[in-house]
Formats: structure tokens, C-alpha cells, sequence
């Protein structure tokens, strides 16, 4: 049952993808920038966790198999041609001297660490945070109990460790970061059956869908032009560090839950959808399609700078389009052909089931 297609999902998946785009144009995209990194990884974990599995009744290597298939294959793949990619757009040739310690950095998978794919990390991450969650439904027999182990978690992390995982990612495969961001992945699982029979359409047929969207059309507009910490700030109250990161944390869900009237709104134009079905895709390809379109301009004589907010949503929006037209027809091409051809070789293989 969880595992069924919602299309404006999809649509707010595109919407994840879109702002993860946008988020890696770096500060030169000024306030959209500072905003878009307060959620958008956010949004992305709180989805997949919508998608979790009951976990009941399901052995976990099994589970980590599938999981490894689905998501450390593709990361090792794009990370490949990531670095291929890197070290022939690098004009300094001793960059291929380097090639082992992007490989090593390709094997940790630490986020920051990855310079010829900054978006990759997220791959090797969602996996360890699926995985701990799976431990965690069959540790946990009633439903409850698992955002109360993780809040535990969060306490101790905030108090007794030397690093935030936020600002200091240091261990394998993201462990750090997804024992934080396994937050939202829970929140998103908790909350897929309300969110399925909830309204989010924006017309005169849910009034209190519009209120609802203008008030938090409202906080989005606050963050962006004060920061995050602006709400709390002009509460003036005095909180433990943990209830000024659980509060935090409920910003973000307001801004997640403002982008399920946007995504119901878009959802249903085909470029929206084809897009949001294939984000692990576009994850993996973003540093691939930036650098074939950077080369591109310059090899015609073009300069690609974003210098302002405007300038990194044409070319977030360029990249995407580009997506769409090229590198997922092509991806979906190569992938039929593979199938079309393990089909073919299962198809020639004698019958020897059959005595003769």
C-alpha cells in the first residue's frame, strides 16, 4: 500500500530536485541560496520516508540487498563518471595524480568530500538512513516508539557529542548525517496516510486549504528575507538547545507541508512528473549535466556566471530541461537495450529441465 504512485508526489519531488539544483549554484544565487538550504535536503529524506515499508515481517539482509541494488550501484556508477568528468574538465593535469583520492573519497562517501559531485552524497546516505530505520521498526514493536529512540538520539548528539553532523560530517557513508536527517525520513512515514487524504489543492473548493497556504505562503516569505532563526529570535524566550532545534525543525516541516499546495498545483504537466519519477537519476547526473553544458557555452564562445538569484533559476531550469530532453531518454535507452539483452540471453538458454 505504501508503495503506490502518488502523482503530485511526484511533482513535489520535482520540486526537490529543482531547489537541490538551484542550491548547489552556490552563494552567488544570494537569499535563494541561504533559503533553500534550509529544507530542501529536508524535503527529499521526509519523501522517501513516506515510502518506507511497514517492516513487519521482513528480514533485513534481504532488505539491505535490495537497498544496495537500488542505491549504492547508481552512486558507484555516477561517481565514476563524476570523476572521469572532473579530471578531464580540470585544466591542472596533475589532477590525475589525484585519481586514488577521489576514488577513496568515492568509497567514504562523505558529504563535502566529493568535490567532483557535491549531490552525490545523498545516495550513500538515504541508504544507511533506510537501513537504521529498518533496525529500528524491527527493534520497535509499537509505532511510537521509534521517534521517541530517535528524539533520544537527537538529545544526546545536541549535549554529549563533539560534532554536529550539520556542519561537521565526518563518518562512512554519512552515518553522521543520516542519524539527523532520519528525523524527517521518520516524520514523513508517520504522517503518508494524513497526507494521502488531505486536500492540498489551491481553489475556491478548500477554503481552508487557501488560509492554510497564505499563512504559510507568509512564514516562507519571513524565513527568506530574515533566515530560519528569525521566528525564534523574535519570540525573545529562552529554550534548551533542544527545544530550539526541535522548533527548528518544525519551520522546516511548515515549509515542507507550503510546497504540497505548490506540487498539487504543478503536478500533471509532463515534464513535472517525468522528471520527479526519476530523481535518483537526476541526482546522479547533476555534476555531468553542469559541466557538459558549462563546456558547451564555452566551447561557442558563451560564459556561464551566476551572479544573482535570477540567473541561478535559468540556468537550474536549463540544466533540468536538458534532463528531460537528453539525459533521460538516453538513460532510459541504455537501460532498455540492457534489459532487452539479459532478456535475450535468458531466452537462448537451453531447457534443461526437460529429460531427453
Amino acid at each position: 500500500m505504501r508503495q503506490e504512485r502518488i502523482e503530485w508526489i511526484d511533482a513535489l519531488k520535482f520540486v526537490g530536485i529543482f531547489y537541490i539544483y538551484l542550491g548547489h549554484m552556490g552563494p552567488p544565487a544570494g537569499k535563494i541560496y541561504t533559503f533553500v538550504f534550509t529544507f530542501h535536503v529536508a524535503l527529499f529524506f521526509f519523501i522517501s520516508g513516506c515510502f518506507a515499508e511497514s517492516g513487519k515481517n521482513k528480514k533485513i539482509l534481504p532488505f539491505i540487498a535490495a537497498k544496495f541494488r537500488q542505491l549504492m550501484i547508481p552512486y558507484f556508477i555516477y561517481s565514476a563518471i563524476s570523476i572521469f568528468l572532473y579530471i578531464l574538465s580540470t585544466p591542472d593535469s596533475s589532477e590525475f595524480t589525484n585519481l586514488m583520492g577521489y576514488l577513496t573519497d568515492a568509497a567514504l562517501g562523505v558529504r563535502d568530500h566529493t568535490i567532483y559531485a557535491p549531490a552525490l552524497w545523498f545516495l550513500p546516505c538515504i541508504f544507511i538512513t533506510s537501513i537504521i530505520f529498518r533496525l529500528l521498526q524491527s527493534l520497535s514493536p509499537k509505532k511510537y516508539i521509534i521517534p521517541l529512540i530517535i528524539l533520544a538520539y537527537l538529545t544526546v548528539n545536541l549535549y554529549s557529542l563533539n560534532f554536529f553532523p550539520m556542519s561537521q560530517p565526518v563518518l562512512w557513508l554519512n552515518i553522521d548525517s543520516a542519524l539527523y536527517y532520519i528525523i524527517f525520513y521518520c516524520l514523513g512515514w508517520l504522517s503518508i496516510d494524513k497526507i494521502k487524504t488531505t486536500n492540498w489543492a489551491i481553489s475556491s473548493t478548500n477554503p481552508i486549504g487557501i488560509v492554510i497556504f497564505l499563512l504559510l505562503s507568509a512564514l516562507c516569505s519571513v524565513v527568506f528575507i530574515k533566515g530560519i532563526g528569525y521566528p525564534l529570535k523574535t519570540l525573545d524566550i529562552p529554550m534548551p538547545l533542544i527545544f530550539r532545534t526541535l522548533f527548528n525543525i518544525g519551520i522546516v516541516m511548515l515549509i515542507i507541508i507550503f510546497h504540497f499546495f505548490i506540487a498539487n498545483a504543478i503536478s500533471g504537466i509532463p515534464m513535472v512528473n517525468t522528471l520527479g519519477k526519476d530523481t535518483l537519476t537526476l541526482c546522479g547526473t547533476e555534476t555531468i549535466t553542469k559541466s557538459i553544458l558549462s563546456a558547451s557555452a564555452t566551447t561557442i564562445g558563451l560564459s556561464l556566471n551566476i551572479f544573482s538569484g535570477f540567473s541561478a533559476v535559468v540556468f537550474t531550469t536549463a540544466m533540468l530541461g536538458f534532463s528531460y530532453y537528453a539525459v533521460l531518454p538516453i538513460k532510459n535507452h541504455i537501460t532498455k537495450h540492457h534489459a532487452m539483452n539479459k532478456f535475450g540471453s535468458q531466452a537462448k538458454r537451453p531447457n534443461t529441465s526437460v529429460a531427453s
